[in-house]
């Protein structure tokens, strides 16, 4: 006879409740079923020592089909793993559950994501890039802007979108973008601790909202000048907000930042709005040592070594073909030729010389700082705010809140790509520490769990 336990989501032996915040209280629901067809009545109970914990109903029939009881944590754990739940019949095991009791828990996650826009000295709206600056859209490809592309306002939707899931191109050989809550950290004892399983909210999507970009608006063109489309917000590079800011988890959580009423007249604005809750960016800095540890990438002539060697096959094949007058041999074309100044001057020689009767040429390189360097972004969400109040756990507490703590930290960028990597938390009882704000025994510890 087995007996399988989940609880919350949860069915590998431990778990988590989150301990009372002021009045509030958050049930989970642990399932009980047989695995063999069995019938008969178990009882349930917590061990004397750790959290505070309480089971409705302690006694229930227990069968095939699951059959739920409320569990509730009524004080907090000393320590990771201090509770345990165990389930007898007829006062012989079955089985046991690890609990911990935690207190101010956040969600943490990461993952890739894609964003398109004019970069360098570029125009900020340009449709295309690839004049002076260094981002640039291939044959085939959407405009980074619609024909209205002036954030007069900025509510209003100008593209450049910043994308965690549902990317607007979908370049080969370039890993898929994605998003997702990876875990909840919690306080235990005086520490943290973390979770990549027991509750709903973990795995879930994150997104940004559908018209969520860059705001930097940097530079104004000549023609928009002179014909007096200016954008009401202006911001030097890696200090920008996020514009139309939206957060998404699942279908479970959303919300805005608060920002104040429109000033007639304002144009170029750093400060356009009184109020202003929206995530911003406080400079580009290198990544630290913890952040490589937790996300170890290569040096940026490696990664360029290493796509060129990915699209050379397919180049070549095209080329031996005789397919070189297609969409998809000049993307190639023009990828490698934006490759080849990252790598070693005896191999771009050798292949400009075997492949310049089909027009491969040099090409300005991705940007070097934006490899190996982070754009940290920090705001509220405190706007428009709608919380399931039925998905138990963590989403059930933050629905208790009016104003949570958002930060994002966005890294290596690369054109070829037009895609890079991210990672932030969503905490309502104060701002998210970045990785490299915590001590480097302490990333090392969280690695090994």
């Amino acid at each position: 006879m087995s007996v399988t336990a989940t609880l919350n989501g949860s069915a590998r032996g431990s778990g988590f409740l989150i301990a009372p915040a002021g009045s509030a209280n958050f049930p989970v629901p642990l399932t009980l079923k047989t695995n063999d067809g069995s019938k008969f009545v178990a009882e349930l109970a917590v061990s004397p020592s750790g959290a505070g914990v309480k089971i409705e109903p302690s006694v229930i029939n227990v069968g095939p089909d699951e059959t739920p009881v409320t569990v509730c944590a009524v004080s907090p754990s000393f320590k990771k793993d201090d509770t345990v739940i165990s389930i007898t019949r007829d006062g012989a095991l079955l089985e046991s559950i690890n609990i911990t009791s935690i207190e101010r828990p956040r969600l943490a996650f990461d993952g890739r994501f894609e964003v398109r826009f004019a970069t360098n000295s570029d125009p900020y709206n340009h449709p295309r890039g690839g004049g002076v600056g260094w981002m640039w859209s291939l044959e085939g490809e959407p405009d980074f802007v619609p024909a209205d592309s002036v954030p007069d306002r900025i509510e209003k939707p100008v593209g450049r979108v910043i994308k965690f899931h549902g990317p607007g191109v979908d370049r080969p050989h370039v890993p898929a973008i994605g998003v997702f809550v990876r875990e909840v950290i919690g306080h235990v004892g005086g520490g943290e601790v973390g979770f990549q399983t027991g509750d709903p909210a973990i795995g879930m999507p994150v997104n940004l909202g559908p018209h969520s970009y860059f705001a930097s608006n940097l530079p104004v063109s000549a023609a928009d000048r002179t014909a007096g489309r200016l954008p009401e917000e202006q911001h030097p590079d890696g200090t920008q907000p996020i514009g139309n800011f939206e957060l998404h988890i699942g279908t479970s959580f959303s919300g805005s930042s608060r920002v104040g009423p429109h000033v007639p007249g304002t144009t170029e604005s750093s400060n356009p709005r009184n109020p202003d809750f929206r995530p911003r960016a406080g400079g580009l800095v290198a990544l630290s040592r913890q952040e490589a540890l937790v996300y170890p990438f290569p040096s940026l002539s490696e990664f360029e070594t290493q796509r060129l060697g990915a699209l050379l096959p397919d180049f070549v094949a095209l080329k031996k073909n005789g397919e070189t007058n297609t969409p998809e041999f000049r993307n190639l074309r023009t990828r490698i030729g934006h490759l080849l100044p990252g790598i070693a001057s005896q191999q771009q020689q050798q292949l400009l010389a075997e492949h310049s009767d089909v027009g491969l040429v040099r090409l300005g390189r991705s940007a070097g700082f934006a490899w190996g360097n982070r754009e940290i972004y920090r705001g509220l969400v405190n706007d428009r705010l709608l919380v399931s109040k039925d998905v138990p756990g963590v989403i059930d507490y933050f629905s208790r809140f009016e104003s949570l703590h958002f930060m994002c930290v966005f890294f290596n960028f690369h054109t070829d790509e037009a895609r890079a990597h991210c990672y932030g938390a969503l905490d309502p009882a104060s701002p998210p520490q970045t990785l490299d704000e915590k001590p480097l025994q302490e990333v090392i510890a969280s690695r090994r769990t």
